[in-house]
């Protein structure tokens, strides 16, 4: 029973397309999460990527808040900071998008307690990996 997921995956998707604009729902090894809105900090952490990245080629984009499809089988959701990609990598993929073309994804941590295990050590284990091109 511990294996089994809380619900499908289209079922977290009609979920999350409601959620309000207090909280954002992941969707992990088959369990429901809330994530927190990034705040001042963080927009201004993934600004500041943005301007050191973005000098790297015109081809690439470092796209903020982007709803993934992780983990294995793409059975996961994840909504991350940002990922950074070749331009136009994500057209035509309706709302949770695809990580293949992703060269970096972005998480921007805190400090609490919880951070190390939550943000850090479960954010590298659910993104998939090609290689040295994905990078967490």
């Amino acid at each position: 029973m511990a294996d089994r997921p809380q619900m499908l995956v289209s079922e977290f998707e009609e979920l999350a397309k409601h959620q309000g604009e207090t909280v954002r729902l992941e969707f992990l090894y088959g369990k429901l999460g809330v994530k927190a809105l990034p705040d001042g900090d963080h927009i201004e952490i993934v600004r500041w990527l943005a301007r050191r990245l973005l000098p790297l080629g015109d081809e690439l984009w470092l796209y903020s808040e982007v709803d993934l499809k992780v983990a294995k089988y793409r059975s996961g959701r994840a909504r991350v900071d940002a990922v950074l990609a070749p331009d136009g990598s994500f057209s035509g993929q309706g709302n949770w998008v695809a990580a293949d073309s992703a060269l970096m994804v972005v998480e921007v941590t805190s400090y609490d307690s919880d951070t190390d295990r939550r943000d850090r050590w479960r954010s590298l284990v659910r993104m998939p990996r090609r290689g040295s091109r994905f990078t967490c």
